[in-house]
């Protein structure tokens, strides 16, 4: 398993916005968004709960939820989300988690 901070800190990096932003930034797309990656990728290859995530981003319990769903659905369907569908498979490749 990866760690959090090294997900969290690939994620700031392809997006590039520092990690304090990320992490509790508003609710502008500029940080929503790789906020929303950086907890897929902490459920999928941090071994996180959706509940787990949201607590750790500081984020309301349902959050979680929705982020890891709705950037599951970018993954399956780049057409909907091409920049952050390409981070999830570069960070998954990264990790040596190719699979979907």
């Amino acid at each position: 398993m990866a760690s959090l901070d090294n997900i969290i800190q690939q994620v700031a990096d392809f997006y590039n916005v520092n990690v304090t932003d990320l992490m509790h930034g508003d609710r502008r797309r500029a940080f929503s968004e790789p906020r929303h990656v950086a907890m897929y990728l902490c459920v999928r290859i941090g071994g996180m709960s959706n509940e787990g995530v949201s607590r750790y981003f500081g984020k309301a319990r349902t959050i979680g939820q929705y982020a890891v769903e709705k950037v599951a659905d970018w993954v399956n369907d780049p057409r909907l989300n091409r920049k952050a569908a390409e981070c999830v498979q570069t960070i998954l490749w990264n990790n040596n988690d190719t699979k979907k």
